[in-house]
């Protein structure tokens, strides 16, 4: 076999041989990510229904879900009394209408 001595047919070869098997590498490397992406998302949920779970359950978890929710209506009286908020509400709220009057059949694309 003298074509295996000269270096250049001897990469030829290997390009070949990688062009013939390099679709089917990435065929199974797509399959394997597909497999892990489906992994991924069932312990994505498997974890937002633990920390649901927790929060039904667990005392000190609920006790700080409370406090949390106060604050949150705490800030949302703040932001609702400043004078700034207030004008943007207002000015959103003319958007909506404008929106809503300029639907065809009165549908409304408003939020």
């Amino acid at each position: 076999m003298k074509t295996l001595r000269h270096p250049f047919y001897c990469l030829i070869i290997v390009c070949f041989g990688v062009s013939l098997v390099w679709p089917v590498l990435q065929a199974a490397d797509a399959a394997a990510r597909s497999v892990l992406r489906r992994r991924q998302q069932d312990l994505e949920l498997q974890l937002v229904a633990e920390k649901a779970r927790l929060l039904r359950e667990d005392p000190e978890a609920m006790a700080l879900g409370d406090r949390i929710d106060e604050l949150y209506q705490q800030l949302d009286r703040l932001f609702s009394n400043r004078p700034s908020v207030q004008q943007l509400g207002a000015e959103l709220a003319k958007v909506d209408e404008a929106l809503k009057a300029s639907a065809p059949d009165g549908d409304g694309e408003g939020r």
